[in-house]
């Protein structure tokens, strides 16, 4: 009986004849790491949905406000670039059908392949080698900046700052070179 009465009132303090549904998530495994985010459902309305942050440390990021959103749409501009430049198709075996030898002929590579690759490229030059691998390792391999500052036997809560100073600074040059963001930031 209590249940239905919780519906009436969030039902009446919305207004007549609109009906409230909470979609949220109320059953979290106990290890969750979740963040609300704001998005459009299928219906276009606007709904608080929780989003997962334990195996993305961009996302993770950005909901602890580390980061802003042109650094953000930078780092996810390049984990897109290295999707799309990934060679090789997956499929899944299907265990009923006869096994033969050969297969099918490789994709030739397509335009989008391409345009990834060029904007890879570019955004290694500006980054250099230390920043491009800084890059991969958090964003490719998706390692926290601990993780990855360990890699590189950075131990210290100092080392592990300028670990992520650098990744930042990363992200705002990937920002710029995805379109994010304009090249006058500091």
């Amino acid at each position: 009986m209590a249940r239905r009465s919780k519906l009436k009132r969030a039902v009446s303090l919305a207004g007549p004849g609109v009906q409230v549904h909470d979609r949220r998530a109320t059953d979290l495994t106990i290890n969750a790491i979740v963040a609300p985010v704001e998005v459009i459902d299928q219906f276009g309305d606007r709904i608080v949905v929780l989003r997962s942050l334990r195996d993305d440390p961009l996302a993770g990021m950005f909901a602890r406000r580390q980061i802003d959103q042109a650094q953000f749409d930078g780092g996810r501009a390049w984990q897109k670039c290295m999707e799309q430049c990934e060679v090789g198709n997956i499929r899944a075996i299907d265990p009923t059908k006869e096994a033969v030898d050969g297969g099918r002929c490789p994709e030739p590579l397509s335009d989008r392949y391409a345009q990834a690759h060029a904007k890879l490229k570019e955004a290694h030059s500006i980054l250099g080698m230390i920043g491009e691998n800084i890059v991969r390792d958090i964003l490719g391999r998706r390692l926290t900046i601990m993780e990855a500052g360990q890699r590189r036997g950075y131990t210290t809560r100092a080392e592990v700052e300028f670990m992520g100073r650098r990744f930042r600074e990363a992200l705002d040059t990937l920002a710029v070179v995805f379109g994010c963001a304009t090249g006058g930031r500091k």
